[in-house]
């Protein structure tokens, strides 16, 4: 089971081909998300995200598969679990300030 709670889903797109154990998608918004984590509509893990390859106006992103994975994933819409980046505080107490 993933949590969701402190994620939030990104569309990649339709996965296009797989090879090797990579499934290959284009993804019509890019966004810096490497390794993380990557299901399907119906929250099934299928692997990680690698890097990005092709021209940079449009890139392709890989995506590393599970090696236990059969699934016929050719057409299939994935979805990237993108963690939110937590704001740093400033701390409270200026003890370190002279």
């Amino acid at each position: 089971m993933i949590c969701v709670a402190k994620s939030k889903l990104r569309p990649l797109g339709k996965i296009l081909h797989i090879l090797e154990g990579e499934a290959i998608t284009r993804p019509q918004n890019t966004f810096k998300g490497k390794n993380s984590r990557v299901t399907l509509a119906n929250s099934t893990d299928i692997g990680k995200l690698g890097d990005p390859f092709g021209p940079a106006s449009r890139p392709y992103q890989p995506i590393n598969l599970k090696k236990d994975l059969e699934l016929d994933l050719v057409g299939v819409e994935a979805f990237a679990l993108v963690r939110k980046k937590q704001r740093r505080r400033r701390s409270k107490n200026p003890s370190n300030k002279k």
